[in-house]
């Protein structure tokens, strides 16, 4: 196997954990985040709530980009 391979995985399941923990102690994490880590998090999820009203028309919107990618790339992988 190559070392490419495990170092890949070994991302995912580090990524995987994160987002648990974010999930499980997301105040506490939050909050002990310094902050040249937490201002540019910060302006950046409150930059996706103003493009992401809630409103059935943006899930539609972001569902349609979203397909839209994944076909633009499996049409460039398969070619």
């Amino acid at each position: 196997m190559p070392i490419a391979d495990v170092l890949t995985s070994l991302a995912g399941v580090l990524g995987a954990i994160g987002a648990a923990a974010l999930g499980l102690f997301g105040r506490p994490l939050r909050e002990g985040l310094p902050k040249r880590v937490h201002v540019p998090a910060r302006r950046a999820l409150l930059t996706l709530r103003m493009l992401h009203s809630g409103h059935i028309g943006d899930y539609i919107a972001w569902w349609t980009a979203g397909t839209s990618v994944l076909g633009g790339v499996c049409l460039v992988a398969l070619r």
